[in-house]
């Protein structure tokens, strides 16, 4: 029976481009994942009643994959959900 390949280089080389793609493919399928794993919420939020029309909010962000927040209210706190504030 003839070998498949007809020197160890030519072979420790194969298994060495192989390894590589392996890692890449790991390493972009790792990727993909984080990129969908939404951000952490915020915590500790304080309200703080500035005037009858102004509140002040106060938070911790927990989060490093999201790169902003949107103040949003409703009149009922269940529907109808309007933004005041990013």
């Amino acid at each position: 029976m003839k070998p498949l390949l007809k020197s160890k280089k030519l072979f420790v080389l194969l298994n060495i481009v192989l390894f590589l793609l392996f890692v890449i493919f790991f390493l972009s399928c790792e990727k993909q994942e984080n990129e969908k794993t939404p951000p952490k919420s915020p915590g500790g939020l304080m309200a703080v009643s500035v005037s009858s029309s102004q509140i002040n909010l106060a938070w911790t962000d927990n989060a490093a994959n999201e790169t902003g927040f949107r103040i949003e209210r409703s009149p009922n706190g269940s529907s109808n959900w309007t933004e005041i504030a990013t």
